[in-house]
């Protein structure tokens, strides 16, 4: 097996995996939110934002 074809089986994995982070920065910037540390729950916010901006690169991704 070839890079590419590496690549092509390992895409999807990257994109599920991305997603999965995603979902733990937002989770744990509610928590943060509860626990009223605000400035570390925006961080967290910040960290998913660019974590999906990130999915979503990948996922323009044809091969």
């Amino acid at each position: 097996m070839n890079d590419l074809e590496k690549l092509k089986v390992l895409l999807p994995h990257f994109i599920e995996h991305g997603l999965e982070h995603v979902k733990t920065y937002e989770e744990w910037g509610l928590k943060l939110i509860n626990m009223g540390l605000l400035d570390l729950a925006e961080q967290f916010k910040k960290s998913a934002d660019l974590a999906r901006q990130a999915v979503e690169e990948l996922q323009k991704i044809k091969l």
